[in-house]
């Protein structure tokens, strides 16, 4: 359980660094903060067997694998696959990884789908470090690192807060899109 300090203390770091008001100004170097993005996407990407839905989501990985895009799509309604619902972000995903990755790949790949956008929304913060900061214990440990189809809709709605306030309604309605293909329930945010 101490693994999970590390990106904690190293964000804590970083907040206290950018905290201060004399001249570091490493501390505000792109590349400083895309190697964070990396850590933490390379934290939440190659977990192994962590997170509430590991099984369920693993098992899926496997049903989409052995599935044609025909019983995928269209025999199944696109809602339906097996006895579960699907969304069809996630669905059509795991599917094109399917074909040269391993699940542990495809769950590092979302994991990018997931972070990217939270680093950007960060980003728009005057103080973007101890944003991360803040976010790491709930949004990347709970959130991150247990639910991958409703993190990555988040990530993506986290956007969306971003373009609304920017009055960029068409961008806006485009992420909302993508929010709600990978968890139905983010349509809710569009209204």
């Amino acid at each position: 359980m101490i693994i999970y300090s590390i990106p904690l203390v190293v964000l804590s770091c970083l907040t206290f660094l950018e905290s201060r008001n004399n001249r570091l100004s490493f501390i505000k170097n792109k590349y400083l903060y895309f190697l964070t993005f990396l850590l933490l996407t390379f934290f939440i990407g190659f977990r192994n067997e962590i997170g509430c839905d590991w099984d369920g989501y693993f098992e899926n990985f496997l049903s989409v694998n052995l599935k044609s895009w025909n019983s995928l799509f269209i025999q199944n309604n696109i809602r339906e696959l097996g006895n579960q619902i699907y969304d069809i972000g996630y669905t059509l995903i795991i599917k094109i990884l399917s074909y040269k990755f391993n699940f542990h790949i495809t769950i590092l790949v979302l994991s990018i789908f997931f972070t990217a956008p939270l680093f950007i929304f960060c980003a728009q913060a005057k103080r973007r470090y101890l944003a991360l900061t803040i976010s790491y214990p709930y949004f990347f440990v709970v959130v991150g690192m247990g639910l991958i189809r409703q993190s990555i809709a988040i990530s993506f709605l986290m956007l969306c807060i971003i373009f609304i306030s920017n009055k960029s309604l068409n961008k806006f309605l485009l992420f909302n899109i993508f929010s709600s293909l990978f968890h139905f329930s983010a349509v809710i945010f569009s209204s």
